[in-house]
């Protein structure tokens, strides 16, 4: 008697550790992740490099890169692909050679969003990119909503 409820508090205990633990999803990871994740690379390489052209194909024509109180301001600055890309080739931004960390994506059929973390040794950028797969199916950056720390 004493053996079987024993087990009976062992399995008791057992279900309750098993249904309190988070159950993970066995989901596998969409095959578009691998894609997203590769245009975030090269977006970051094309940055780095000041590859212009690389920069204008990867870049959705109404591409934004919204800046909400950057640098201690109160304003929310928007700059689209043009102005972007011009001061890409002007040598205004980009240049530095940053480490691409990809924390998050979430993909929704021809939509993604994705958290990145860019650093080099001058700055830290966290973003949300948004991205959207084209008529020709490829993915492009829309827009990336950016928090930046600069080191220097």
């Amino acid at each position: 008697m004493k053996t079987i409820l024993v087990s009976m508090m062992s399995l008791g205990m057992l279900l309750t550790v098993a249904c309190a633990q988070p159950q993970q999803p066995n989901v596998m990871e969409n095959p578009e992740v691998g894609a997203i994740k590769t245009v975030i690379q090269q977006f970051s390489k094309a940055g780095d490099q000041r590859d212009v052209a690389a920069l204008k194909n990867l870049l959705h024509e109404n591409y934004r890169v919204i800046f909400n109180r950057a640098f201690g301001s109160d304003a929310m600055q928007i700059m689209d692909k043009a102005t972007y890309v011009q001061l890409i080739e002007a040598g205004k931004i980009g240049g530095d050679q940053r480490k691409v960390e990809i924390v998050s994506v979430d993909v929704e059929e021809h939509i993604a969003s994705v958290k990145v973390i860019q650093t080099s040794e001058k700055a830290i950028f966290r973003s949300y990119m948004i991205l959207a797969k084209d008529a020709n199916q490829q993915w492009k950056l829309v827009s990336d909503t950016p928090w930046a720390k600069f080191l220097e």
